[in-house]
């Protein structure tokens, strides 16, 4: 809050702020609540402009605490000290003006220009060390041919700035107001990017270049990292990128260490990528959210890339690409975006004694790899490795991640599969939610003994699961609980059928529903499955009026399997 004019304003209330206040010039501030005394002291009280000795700061029905005085700063003479008014402490004053900065931005030629003398107030162009910008209105500036500081530091009460012109060798940009301050060139760092805005926001849309954050910060624009090494977001901040974060030979994150995001952070990108890197943890502590508005992708040489979440945090990513090799953990909630889509020659690893989850927050796809950049391997999409000693579960959730009231469709065309049957085994699928799962992969698993999920399938909530015909979902037992649809396709005549798992688990308590699709099927027996627990009486029929074409059908066990039987056509005769 900025509080400005040659009048008194008055807090009477109570106050919900937590940030700095600044006060103007000519303006007194009196806090007439203890709230709001206590909530505008805490957060800091800022002096803004030149000190004048005993110039009253702030007033108070009440007295003020000798530690009130070291919560009121002056930028612009940061060694300047305060004192009481008088003995009642009712209200704090400049006691002996400190050093003025020698040399700060007062913009007096009115021409924008950094590079003009006239302009600052020691009459010197800052060549080197920190330049203190403090701009009164909304200003455009230029940095010129001599500007050249290592630290700019735009001060507190400093009203937004644009700033034309490239810089390099900047160590250290720092807005300490409320306002954004918007690099229009390229900004180059000298080493560690060390960014501080407290409010304000620093805007680099002419593009930045750095080795890498060593501080909490936004980035709006494009970010070049020159040097690799571990980037961590701090806890309650947002990482935006207007453009594209880019690293050497990447667009983002070709790294040899971790990337973190703790708790309440969020790091939002355009693109990400990862290539030929060794095996290290990519969002390590991942508590925060991670976005990817365009595409991830991971290529690498037989090198393990990771996205495990030792938190609950959330990846989001418009596609999300495995190239070559390129192996991806999912971090434990995994939300595919708009025309969201899986597909590469890589896999998506589901881990050792690990529970992971796609989300959605639109129809997406699991492509088969001929879909993908390369063709030769043949791995399937989702992929658990050897070990039998570990249950992997993999859930995928069909309701909007936005929108709850919303069912949405995910299409599987590859395989979920595992090393050996013994890992198969230990491998878990969850499909829930209030909208459908396709299966409508048709193609043999190059690598893999097993099918798609073949340590089971359970279906929750009200979602459906979708079996194309000829497609092949695998070897592992189908669970439907109670509220959930199996729908089977058949193609024309009933020539290509559906193939289930081993067997189908119905439901003990509550009803289920099969679904039958397709055009007109011949009369007789169709055998969809081996039943395994449950009751026949819990499910419910549902057919296609083109498949039943008035016909009666129903649902029969026999030896313990289950049946679709359709009854002939009747006699039909005819008066002529």
């Amino acid at each position: 809050m900025t509080f400005t004019g040659s009048g008194t304003t008055t807090l009477g209330g109570d106050v919900n702020y937590s940030g700095s206040t600044f006060v103007m010039p000519g303006t007194k501030l009196n806090l007439a609540n203890e709230d709001a005394k206590t909530k505008i002291l805490a957060g800091g009280l800022v002096l803004v402009g030149l000190p004048v000795a005993d110039r009253i700061v702030v007033t108070s029905t009440s007295a003020f605490e000798d530690t009130d005085l070291t919560k009121v700063s002056c930028p612009l003479a940061p060694t300047t000290t305060f004192k009481f008014t008088d003995e009642t402490k009712t209200g704090i004053a400049v006691d002996v003006p400190g050093a003025v900065l020698d040399n700060y931005w007062t913009g007096a030629a009115n021409d924008g220009e950094l590079s003009n003398t006239d302009n600052w107030s020691g009459g010197s162009v800052p060549q080197s060390g920190n330049a203190y910008i403090f701009c009164t209105t909304n200003s455009t500036l230029t940095k010129g041919g001599t500007f050249a500081p290592s630290h700019i530091t735009f001060i507190g009460g400093s009203a937004a700035a644009t700033i034309n012109g490239d810089f390099s060798g900047i160590a250290q940009i720092a807005n300490n107001s409320a306002g954004i301050v918007e690099f229009m060139g390229a900004v180059e760092f000298s080493g560690n990017i060390d960014v501080m805005q407290l409010p304000g926001v620093v805007k680099f849309t002419g593009g930045a270049t750095g080795v890498k954050l060593t501080r909490a910060m936004d980035i709006h624009g494009t970010y070049t990292f020159s040097q690799t090494g571990d980037f961590t977001e701090k806890t309650g901040t947002t990482v935006k990128s207007d453009g594209i974060y880019k690293l050497p030979n990447g667009t983002f994150f070709k790294h040899n260490a971790d990337f973190h995001v703790e708790a309440g952070g969020k790091a939002v990108v355009k693109n990400a990528k990862i290539e030929n890197n060794d095996s290290k943890t990519l969002l390590g502590t991942f508590n925060g959210l991670f976005v990817v508005t365009n595409q991830f992708s991971v290529a690498g040489n037989k090198k393990a890339h990771y996205m495990r979440s030792n938190g609950g945090g959330t990846f989001i990513v418009n596609e999300l690409r495995v190239i070559s090799d390129g192996i991806i953990v999912p971090a434990d909630k995994t939300i595919m975006g708009p025309g969201g889509i899986i597909r590469g020659a890589g896999w998506v690893r589901v881990v050792n004694s690990g529970s992971h989850e796609f989300g959605s927050y639109a129809d997406w796809t699991m492509c088969y790899n001929t879909k993908g950049a390369n063709t030769s391997t043949g791995l399937p999409v989702f992929y658990k490795h050897s070990s039998s000693s570990y249950w992997s579960y993999l859930t995928f959730d069909t309701t909007d991640y936005y929108d709850s009231a919303i069912g949405r469709t995910i299409t599987c065309e590859a395989p979920i599969a595992a090393e050996n049957a013994a890992s198969a085994a230990k491998l878990r699928v969850t499909v829930k939610g209030k909208g459908t799962f396709v299966f409508a992969n048709t193609h043999d698993d190059k690598n893999a003994t097993e099918k798609i999920f073949s340590g089971g399938l359970v279906v929750q909530d009200t979602a459906t699961v979708e079996v194309k015909a000829d497609a092949k979902p695998g070897t592992g037992a189908i669970t439907l609980n109670a509220g959930t649809t199996l729908a089977l396709v058949y193609s024309s005549g009933g020539n290509g059928s559906p193939l289930l798992a081993n067997k189908l688990n119905l439901p003990t308590e509550g009803a289920a529903t099969i679904r039958i699709d397709g055009k007109r099927l011949g009369s007789g027996d169709y055998e969809i499955t081996t039943i395994g627990s449950g009751a026949i009486g819990n499910v419910a029929l549902d057919l296609d009026s083109a498949a039943l074409d008035g016909r009666k059908a129903s649902l029969r066990v026999e030896d313990g399997k289950l049946f679709l039987n359709i009854k002939p056509d009747g006699f039909k005769v005819i008066v002529r």
